[in-house]
């Protein structure tokens, strides 16, 4: 058993910053808005129909890209309103 003087500071942090980003992401798409994932060679637009596709694990958020799933860590994500 770890004391608290052992215990690294912050070891919850990615999945907490990982849950957030995920509530936004969901947050965006029901009230109808999009978003953008951009990655140095692609750019993709997400709408309200996609929002099954993201996920929020320890390490990261994730979306689902085929059968399998793509980590979004070190991503541009912009929020916006679909035009």
């Amino acid at each position: 058993m770890l004391t608290n003087e052992q215990m690294k500071k912050g070891r919850f942090q990615k999945w907490a910053d990982a849950r957030r980003m995920l509530r936004q992401i969901q947050e965006t798409l029901q009230s109808g808005g999009v978003v953008q994932v951009t990655t140095r060679t692609r750019s993709t637009l997400y709408q309200k129909k996609h929002s099954g596709m993201f996920s929020a694990r320890k390490d990261g958020v994730y979306v689902q890209s085929g059968k399998s799933v793509v980590c979004l860590n070190g991503c541009v994500i912009r929020f916006g309103r679909y035009v």
